[in-house]
């Protein structure tokens, strides 16, 4: 289980690299410091609407997947599931 969900963080990693490379940039960077960008971003009459929707389910893919991976790696090395601290405080 865990060596496909790594398989599968990795593949969603690279489309997410690869989705995000082909976006268009801004053609001005004096809009995001004033505010007048973000009508096209929220309000999606941005040129590429559907790359950015493509971006957005996989970037939520990728959160998801890394949660997982964290909560597996939390429960699966444990100090209290491999040791016993009874036996150690005897010693």
């Amino acid at each position: 289980m865990e060596k496909i969900l790594i398989i599968l963080h990795v593949f969603i990693s690279l489309l997410l690299i690869i989705v995000v490379i082909l976006q268009p940039g801004n053609r001005s960077t004096s809009n995001v410091f004033s505010g007048l960008s973000s009508k096209t971003i929220f309000t999606g009459y941005g040129v590429n609407n559907f790359l950015s929707k493509i971006t957005f389910i996989i970037a939520i893919l990728f959160m998801i997947t890394s949660l997982f991976l964290s909560f597996i790696s939390n429960f699966q090395f444990s100090v209290l599931n491999t040791t016993n601290i009874e036996e150690e405080l005897k010693k």
